[in-house]
């Protein structure tokens, strides 16, 4: 069994400190567990050392998120040599919801035959076939509240935020026409089809979808298509990800319009990123602008009610979710299968069906009830140490 975890923040995709905030407790409940841990931040200089002189301890575990590359990669002339083919060393890639991003694709490249995969299951079709070599796959329940979180809540009538929106609603200067004018024309119809199929479902993973879309429209079957045109992997990944930066954005403008068109006696909403188009709520809102981790957590305990809508998966849960319910705020989410396959309905949070005002969503809910619910759901099963006690039967599974 290796007890030796390295755990590299990512130089690139932490903006806001949440990666850091993650593993910084991560590493510290595993150092409970017994381990030794390594934290390095590879955007500090001499990360590359830190990090060479951590797997030179002997056999190791990196856990890996998708932001990081699991090449030596500070000099050119190590641009393509792996860790595995350097050290002894387990690599854990967690990949989990979008395996058709530029930086992802190129990760998954690159990851060693011997790396833990970790996606959303429904990915791994894809992921097969950006890597073939790729053999190790798991599945890691990543779902863990900040440990800024554990402190006891504030009690829910005296929070002075009635509703919290915990993301950017700025408009992507895409739109599907724009996109259209630049793709081949060969993918024209495939991309509106893929477009108008994925643009109102949440339950069933993109790629899927896809796969039933391709099947309709050219008659035949996709991941033969690619398995045998290798350039046409990343042409249908660069659609995927257009399509889902689309999707994305406009999902949260049509949820959060619509729920803060009626919020009743709830009046003093915030979200984050600059002003944006709401409609008749746009007034009524307070731009928080970028924040760093420790004040969004701070202002999610100051919250009675936080939104959140997910980004296009379908079996996973976004750390939106562990944050809100451990801050004993009312959860109000649009689903996928996982919330559904996890939370209870109407007791761990309330649902957003599409057009639903808050007004609407809320009803005649015993709110604070649903807070408490939320609280003591996390707090069994979404803490830190929960988490660490996970990764440490998924670490053992896999490196006994």
């Amino acid at each position: 069994m290796i007890k030796k975890v390295i755990l590299p923040v990512p130089n690139s995709g932490d903006n806001t400190g949440i990666l850091l905030s993650y593993l910084a407790r991560t590493g510290s409940d595993l150092k409970d567990l017994g381990y030794d841990v390594d934290l390095i931040q590879m955007s500090h200089p001499g990360s590359l050392a830190q990090l060479l002189r951590a797997l030179d301890k002997g056999p190791s575990i990196l856990f890996s998120l998708f932001f990081s590359d699991l090449r030596i990669s500070a000099h050119n002339h190590f641009s393509d040599t792996l860790i595995n083919e350097v050290f002894p060393v387990s690599t854990f890639l967690l990949c989990s919801d979008m395996p058709y991003k530029s930086y992802m694709q190129e990760r998954l490249a690159f990851a060693h035959e011997s790396t833990i995969l970790v996606p959303d299951p429904n990915y791994e079709a894809l992921i097969r076939e950006i890597n073939p070599k790729a053999k190790r796959f798991s599945s890691v329940e990543n779902y863990v509240f900040d440990s800024s979180l554990l402190e006891e809540p504030i009690p829910w009538r005296n929070r002075d935020v009635d509703i919290l929106v915990p993301m950017s609603l700025e408009r992507t200067k895409k739109k599907l026409p724009d996109l259209l004018k630049f793709i081949p024309e060969r993918q024209r119809k495939l991309a509106q089809s893929y477009y108008e199929a994925i643009r109102n479902e949440r339950l069933r993973c993109p790629f899927q979808i896809l796969i039933e879309v391709y099947r309709d429209i050219a008659g035949h079957d996709l991941l033969e298509i690619m398995r045998h045109q290798r350039n046409f992997i990343p042409e249908i990944c660069k659609l995927m990800s257009e399509i889902d930066e689309i999707v994305r954005t406009e999902r949260r403008i049509d949820m959060v319009s619509n729920l803060l068109a009626d919020t009743g006696r709830y009046r003093k909403i915030i979200a984050l990123g600059e002003r944006a188009d709401l409609g008749s709520a746009t007034e009524r809102v307070t731009w928080a602008g970028v924040l760093r981790a420790p004040a969004m957590r701070d202002l999610m305990r100051r919250s009675r009610i936080i939104v959140n809508t997910h980004p296009v998966i379908s079996h996973g849960i976004h750390e939106r979710v562990a944050d809100s319910l451990a801050s004993q705020a009312v959860l109000v989410t649009d689903e996928n299968q996982r919330i559904r396959n996890t939370l209870e309905v109407n007791k761990h949070y309330l649902p957003y069906k599409n057009g639903n005002s808050m007004m609407s969503v809320v009803g005649e809910y015993n709110l604070e009830e649903i807070a408490c619910n939320g609280r003591d759901y996390a707090m069994s099963n979404f803490t830190p140490a929960h988490h660490a006690l996970y990764l440490d039967r998924t670490f053992r599974a896999f490196t006994s």
